[in-house]
């Protein structure tokens, strides 16, 4: 009997506990963004694996015409997207290379100052109607954003951005890029994002 109610007491103690540690992470606003990976073409459960990030999906919908319009207040880390991703269909040769980290930038200066890559990169950014934050995950030391872009009614794409804090500001990088696990696990969970619809005004 006594071993019952120790085991009863041990199980009321991690409940508390957990209590407590989702209170902390309510106060704190950490989301826990989980998906499951299965094998290719495997709808069965068996096998699964469960990955969870902390990071942030976005309820309430954020798209960039609203962001302009009411000048609504955003984070430092997704104003630095928002600002990149109208760098891309503005900005000089000079200006988007400085979006990037310091370190970075000699290894992608000459793609950027490709007149070709350039222009065709700027051109496609241009042709974004709206863009919409779906959602942010913390991948060790970088935050990666999942972004909508609108092409027009019928057309939308789903497109990461990978961003770093160095010396309180954000930059881009490409530092996981040749990732594999990376790579996997970001295209998975960005096939399990619904792209978002709206009236393109």
């Amino acid at each position: 009997m006594m071993k019952i109610i120790g085991e009863v007491k041990s199980i009321a103690v991690v409940i508390v506990f957990a209590l407590v540690i989702f209170k902390l992470q309510d106060a704190f606003a950490v989301n826990d963004i989980s998906f499951d990976l299965r094998p290719v073409n495997s709808t069965s459960s068996t096998n699964t694996v469960r990955i969870s990030f902390t990071g942030k999906q976005y309820i309430n919908d954020l798209w960039f015409d609203d962001i302009t319009k009411n000048n609504l207040s955003l984070d430092a880390d997704e104003r630095f997207v928002f600002n990149l991703i109208a760098a891309n269909a503005t900005g000089t040769q000079t200006e988007l290379l400085n979006l990037w980290a310091p370190d970075e930038r000699s290894s992608i200066s000459e793609i950027i100052s490709d007149n070709e890559i350039y222009t065709l990169n700027k051109n496609r950014y241009k042709q974004i109607q709206n863009s919409i934050f779906l959602a942010k995950i913390d991948f060790g030391e970088y935050t990666v954003f999942f972004m909508q872009h609108v092409f027009n009614e019928i057309t939308s794409i789903v497109k990461t951005y990978t961003i770093k804090k160095v010396n309180d500001n954000f930059y881009l990088t490409g530092a996981l890029g040749s990732d594999p696990i990376y790579n996997y696990v970001m295209m998975s969970y960005r096939g399990t994002l619904p792209q978002k619809k709206k009236v393109i005004q």
